[in-house]
């Protein structure tokens, strides 16, 4: 009986590993689309017939939300095809996965990438803490920048289960109300957005394999088109005293004194762009807007409220449109 029920496990295994390894293939190559879904709910069939389109959009949940500033413009420039290929947990790796059959089936003649200062480096390498984080979410961060499925897997997870955030009003935030994923990061690094940002310690070598990967979509984009353009979105602690008040709340070795506007992240990648893409300075006019009054963040997660769309969405009108 012992034997018989080694054998299975023995067998069960094999099958997930083989499993594993097809999946992991079909992924890498996007032997199907794997993000037809995301594509399909932001665009509309009209949009996707198109052989030929003026601008396309890569991105992440900036761009992928359900009112975000692409749909703003779309509005605003009916005359213009515009294709938004964002995927709300996208970084530089996944959209690398689907660049080329996106501009292949589109043909933009243009070309816009979103980056996000606040996790974008994250996500090229996980901040595995065997003290801090659990053992399987430490496991799985070690395998997902390994196997790139693993990610999408848990990218379908979390459609299947996500649920709306709670807006808190002036009374001050708390860990249960704020957004999960930026609790726990700050539970275990309380400075991790400093040392992403300003490329602290181990995040020197993080931002030069994200480079690699980078420079590799802009390789892919010019192949298209020589019009590409660049933008990053600072984090909101970046911009004013009152979101580095909420994080001040939500862990109080917090420090929010050490974060520089416009970034070491940013600056980098402002001086790749030479003859490469257009970069698009977006952080000293958001902490301009910030200061004069207007809300561009959400209270309770680190994502553009609907103020913010609509002033990027407007910053963006005179340079995405223009050579």
């Amino acid at each position: 009986m012992l034997k018989y029920l080694m054998k299975i496990c023995i067998q069960l295994f094999t099958m997930t590993i083989i499993t594993l390894c097809l999946l992991e293939a079909c992924y890498r190559y996007q032997v199907i689309d794997f993000y037809a879904p995301e594509l399909h709910y932001l665009n509309t069939e009209e949009e996707l017939d198109q052989q030929e389109v003026d601008i396309l959009f890569f991105g992440d949940s900036f761009g992928g939300a359900d009112t975000n500033y692409i749909s703003i413009l779309k509005k605003q420039f009916p005359e213009k095809t515009i294709i938004n290929a964002s995927v709300v947990g996208f970084g530089i790796r996944e959209t690398n996965l689907i660049v080329k059959s996106r501009i292949n089936r589109f043909k933009p003649k243009s070309i816009v990438y979103q980056i996000y200062e606040g996790n974008d480096l994250l996500d090229v390498k996980k901040p595995v803490q065997w003290s801090h984080f659990s053992f399987l979410k430490n496991i799985f961060w070690i395998l997902s920048d390994r196997l790139k499925v693993a990610d999408f897997l848990n990218f379908r997870a979390k459609v299947f289960s996500r649920n709306s955030r709670i807006k808190k009003g002036n009374n001050g935030t708390n860990d249960l109300l704020y957004a999960p994923r930026t609790t726990i990061f700050l539970n275990a690094n309380p400075n991790y957005i400093e040392d992403i940002t300003q490329l602290n310690n181990r995040y020197v070598d993080v931002y030069n394999e994200w480079e690699n990967y980078f420079l590799e979509f802009v390789n892919i984009c010019t192949e298209q088109t020589s019009d590409i353009k660049v933008f990053s979105i600072p984090h909101c602690t970046q911009l004013n005293i009152r979101y580095q008040e909420i994080y001040k709340n939500l862990h109080p070795d917090f420090e929010p004194s050490k974060l520089d506007c416009p970034s070491a992240f940013t600056t980098k990648i402002e001086n790749l762009s030479k003859n490469k893409f257009m970069f698009i300075p977006l952080c000293a006019d958001m902490r301009q807007t910030e200061n004069g009054g207007i809300k561009l963040y959400l209270e309770n997660d680190p994502h553009l409220s609907y103020s913010g769309h609509k002033w990027l969405s407007q910053k963006l009108t005179d340079r995405i449109f223009t050579k």
